[in-house]
């Protein structure tokens, strides 16, 4: 936001109740419906991002910025590094409102999360 703007932050821990990207019911998603999952909310009030560009925004070297102000390799990479480590990232977007990415992720305090041992659910506390 070369002309200013605001920034806000939002952290919050959220029981998984809709059916949406890699959550849901199947085994290969990354959170159960009923589950906990760690939601960060990152906002501005910048200049928002297109349709046409918001369909692009996490490929490898896809950029908006000038010759030598960017590679375009931040937003595909921060998407590899989430979902490697079984997260979700996603984007809204306004143009001239400004732009939402909502990251999704594992819970870091394992207490909160509960496992299977031996066919029995319990609470994992690191403390």
């Amino acid at each position: 936001m070369p002309n200013g703007g605001e920034i806000g932050i939002n952290v919050k821990n959220k029981k998984a109740m809709f059916i949406a990207e890699r959550t849901g019911y199947r085994d290969s998603d990354y959170f159960k419906i009923g589950e906990i999952m760690t939601v960060i909310e990152i906002e501005d009030t910048g200049k928002g991002i297109t349709n046409d560009e918001l369909l692009k925004v996490f490929e490898p070297f896809f950029t908006t910025k000038d010759i030598d102000k960017g590679t375009g390799l931040g937003l595909s990479l921060a998407h590899l590094i989430i979902d490697r480590h079984r997260g979700t990232i996603g984007v809204e977007s306004i143009v001239n409102q400004g732009t939402k990415f909502t990251i999704k992720l594992q819970p870091g305090n394992n207490s909160i999360k509960q496992e299977k041992n031996d066919g029995q659910k319990k609470n994992i506390d690191n403390r």
